[in-house]
């Protein structure tokens, strides 16, 4: 049965029973477009259906709605509702996905994820899992605007990829970055604001002693703030605690 909260009503629900009589052979969806503020948990039969239909074709699924399917099924999972095992299968259609919002939907719930496991392996095993539905986006997006009139929800999605590409351990996206950091310390070459957050993150995983030396020598000679703000944030991406102090 399928059971939604009433919007302004958190403490509510409401039961739709024999649903199937709608569409007794395909999927269904509500919450269109997200007109309303509420979450919406399908049988698994439905779920199944919507899944198949994300894989072969997901254009008759509003991007607003694929956006909201791939958030609810995740909440819904860490509520216990669903299983991830579901959820997960859900995101293997993003290897066809080229719109920003629904990426910046999952990749939230990436992050969550990955905060929530504590074994070592079970979080390289996720990396991997997400390396593979984001190789083709990123190769797709690249590190560089395609053209001068690129849209804006573009360059949101590269900066967002791109980030998490290199987190990932894409290995052309490590090396592609780190030849921007390198360029950008040594030869004073300017690294697009749009990627800037994502190119200092990576490269700071794995910088050595002397790269973060004159990465902070460049923090300090810096008189953009806005461009401080970015480097400055990118610091907690550093893995070595020596560094830090």
């Amino acid at each position: 049965d399928d059971r939604f909260s009433l919007r302004g009503e958190a403490s509510k629900s409401v039961r739709i029973d024999d649903i199937e009589e709608l569409n007794p052979e395909g999927w269904y969806i509500f919450n269109i477009q997200q007109t309303g503020y509420y979450r919406v948990l399908y049988e698994t039969e439905n779920w199944n259906r919507i899944i198949l239909q994300l894989r072969n074709d997901p254009s008759p699924i509003h991007v607003l709605n694929r956006a909201a399917l791939l958030d609810d099924i995740f909440v819904l999972a860490k509520a216990g509702y669903v299983k991830y095992e579901l959820a997960l299968e859900m995101t293997q259609y993003l290897t066809a996905e080229h719109d920003y919002i629904p990426w910046a939907s999952i990749l939230n719930h990436f992050d969550d994820l990955d905060r929530m496991i504590h074994s070592e392996e079970i979080s390289r095993n996720l990396m991997k899992f997400i390396a593979s539905i984001i190789h083709e986006v990123y190769m797709t997006l690249g590190t560089s605007e395609n053209n001068s009139r690129e849209e804006m929800l573009t360059k949101y999605a590269r900066t967002l990829i791109v980030n998490w590409a290199c987190r990932a351990g894409i290995e052309d996206c490590l090396s592609t970055v780190h030849e921007m950091f390198m360029e950008m310390l040594y030869e004073d070459v300017k690294i697009d604001v749009d990627l800037q957050s994502a190119v200092y993150c990576a490269s700071l995983r794995t910088a050595t002693d002397v790269e973060y030396s004159s990465f902070m020598g460049k923090l300090a000679q810096s008189v953009d703030q806005d461009e401080r703000g970015r480097m400055i944030d990118a610091l907690g991406c550093a893995v070595d605690e020596y560094n830090l102090m």
